[in-house]
């Protein structure tokens, strides 16, 4: 079985929840991870993991949205089927990238919240390698927790950072693109008990489903891409990757 372990299942894109849940569920995915980037996606969010069993949320704000960081309620996370805190992080990329400083503040603020309700965090990070590097090393130093760098795109040089934190890192559809070598060379190099198999659905399908609506389905492709980089069975992929999961989300269990 496979656990899709980054999905936004709140997107409008998705008209028939019941049927995306359905189809997941015929191509042995077993488990999806909705996750909230912004406020008003929260109530929602946990509304569709307290309606199927086999979805659970995590509740976070983007970086491009880190002034409403201040809003952020604990009693939001009080749901046996919240289990992360993101996604959160940097993001320096395109024209939402000018308040920096606001982004870092925002990115501290819900990596304290996680320590103290021990939960998971969930990592968005675009062009932002070194200073994502110092916050994670410098804060992990201050007080350990634990986390993921999710879709993951960015430098070996970053990954190795978070490797060395006991940090997993997760693979979308990204590795199936023609264009993205980098990124496959770095889950070449990564120990296959760190990684985690994603859609970030409804964007980034995989091969062979590119410029479509990205379904938690579709996660067996990534993970089939996987098998492939690292010369194992897909089936072994699927054990793996799942194991990897519940051991980061472990109040999923």
């Amino acid at each position: 079985m496979l656990i899709d372990s980054h999905c936004h299942l709140d997107d409008e894109k998705y008209v028939v929840l019941d049927e995306v849940i359905e189809r997941a569920a015929d191509n042995n995915v077993c488990g999806i991870l909705s996750v909230a980037a912004d406020i008003l996606e929260w109530d929602k969010v946990v509304s569709i993991a307290d309606t199927y069993n086999n979805v659970w949320a995590a509740l976070g704000i983007h970086p491009y949205g880190c002034c409403d960081y201040q809003k952020i309620k604990k009693s939001a996370f009080e749901s046996k089927k919240v289990v992360a805190v993101g996604e959160c992080g940097l993001d320096y990329a395109g024209d939402n990238a000018d308040d920096k400083k606001g982004q870092k503040k925002a990115f501290i603020f819900q990596l304290d919240l996680a320590r103290e309700l021990d939960l998971p965090v969930i990592i968005h990070t675009r062009d932002a390698d070194k200073d994502m590097g110092d916050i994670l090393s410098s804060e992990y130093k201050n007080k350990p927790f634990r986390a993921v760098l999710h879709s993951y795109t960015s430098g070996w040089d970053l990954l190795k950072i978070g490797l060395d934190l006991d940090f997993f890192v997760s693979a979308s559809g990204i590795i199936t693109f023609k264009n993205a070598p980098e990124v496959r060379a770095n889950f070449e190099k990564a120990p296959v008990d760190k990684i985690l198999v994603e859609t970030d659905g409804p964007w980034l399908a995989p091969v062979p489903f590119r410029g479509k609506i990205c379904e938690p389905f579709m996660v067996k492709y990534t993970a089939e891409k996987l098998a492939e980089l690292k010369d194992m069975k897909f089936e072994d992929i699927e054990d793996i990757t799942t194991d990897n999961f519940f051991r980061l989300f472990n109040k999923c269990l």
